[in-house]
């Protein structure tokens, strides 16, 4: 019975995980989450993310809804989380082994509520506190505030795998804020995005990889241009978002992490050598990275072609104008051969 236990708290150990990370994977959208658990139970959380501020010793205060989309009244319990960058790509990788030492740890200072009930159709605002101590350390602190829903009465029906989504909450605690980023690498790439500087034909792919490497998340942005051989620019591209626009909101760079940026030249016919200038700025102060790499564009099975056509249009008109000067030369020769002898 203990062995059957244990299965099942591993495997709702390891949906909630999955659950969690798949709830929080776009870390600036500002459309509610939904999930559903057994039973037809579902609840939605909003936001999903939280940008907040605060002082050592100071508390702040996180507000998240809860939303009861199911038929039927749910038994809601929060966990607090830490998380860091999975890969490149900036998805979160929730640490769910509260026992792992985590830099920039936040969930030791969430204040849980205890565990409620929400009704069907019901919407609870909650305000969490956290708590930073006197001694927190300056800089981003990052975690995730999880929700799990289970119907009134199934625990003690067996095993049920249920629900659980959160709100991921950057942090940032006053102080010694140390803004700093490196560019990792900038290239051109074919479809794949894997490196490549010489190209049939577009369109031409760019890869960015910028490091955080101070103490706070950054939102680098800027823009590619690129110009021709002749310094007539050709597109400007986008990357990592516009900060003028609600709809393309920059994402976050976590500390000591790297993320990866990936734009499209999406042009069809170039030709030439083209350079591409990239220029991002972040931070309070309005820091820079640039960077320049070249690409050649040369539609090989294009010209290839065309050049041996020429070649050959060139030796066949060269090999016809010897055949016809020679035949003029033999045909002239003939004519003084049976010319007469003039007469006295």
């Amino acid at each position: 019975m203990s062995m059957k236990w244990e299965r099942g708290r591993m495997r709702i150990l390891a949906a909630a995980g999955a659950l969690a990370a798949l709830a929080v994977l776009m870390l600036s959208t500002l459309l509610p989450v939904t999930a559903a658990a057994d039973g037809g139970q579902a609840f939605s959380i909003a936001p999903p993310l939280l940008s907040l501020k605060t002082d050592p010793g100071k508390t702040v205060i996180a507000e998240i809804r809860l939303t009861n989309v199911s038929n039927g009244p749910m038994i809601m319990s929060a966990q607090a989380n830490d998380f860091a960058a999975k890969d490149e790509n900036g998805d979160p990788n929730i640490i769910l082994n509260t026992s792992d030492s985590v830099p920039f740890s936040l969930r030791e200072w969430v204040q849980l509520p205890a565990p409620f009930t929400l009704a069907s159709k019901q919407t609870k605002t909650l305000e969490i506190p956290i708590a930073v101590p006197a001694s927190g350390e300056p800089g981003g602190h990052y975690g995730v505030i999880r929700f799990t829903g289970t119907a009134p009465g199934a625990n003690g029906t067996g095993v049920s795998l249920s629900a659980s989504i959160g709100t991921l909450v950057l942090l940032q605690v006053s102080g010694n804020l140390q803004e700093r980023a490196s560019l990792a690498d900038f290239y051109s790439a074919n479809a794949q995005f894997t490196k490549k500087s010489s190209f049939q034909y577009g369109p031409v792919n760019f890869v960015t990889r910028v490091s955080d490497d101070g103490n706070i998340h950054l939102q680098p942005t800027g823009t590619i241009t690129v110009k021709n051989l002749i310094g007539q620019k050709v597109a400007t591209l986008r990357v990592n978002g516009d900060p003028s626009s609600a709809t393309d909101i920059p994402k976050n760079i976590l500390p000591s992490s790297i993320r990866r940026f990936q734009n499209t030249l999406n042009k069809k016919w170039l030709f030439g050598r083209y350079t591409a200038r990239l220029d991002l700025t972040y931070g309070q102060d309005h820091k820079h990275l640039t960077a320049n790499v070249s690409f050649w564009v040369i539609p090989y099975a294009i010209i290839v072609p065309a050049i041996i056509g020429l070649l050959i249009i060139a030796f066949g008109l060269r090999f016809g104008i010897r055949r016809y000067n020679a035949h003029i030369i033999k045909k002239a020769q003939g004519s003084a051969g049976r010319r007469e002898p003039p007469t006295v």
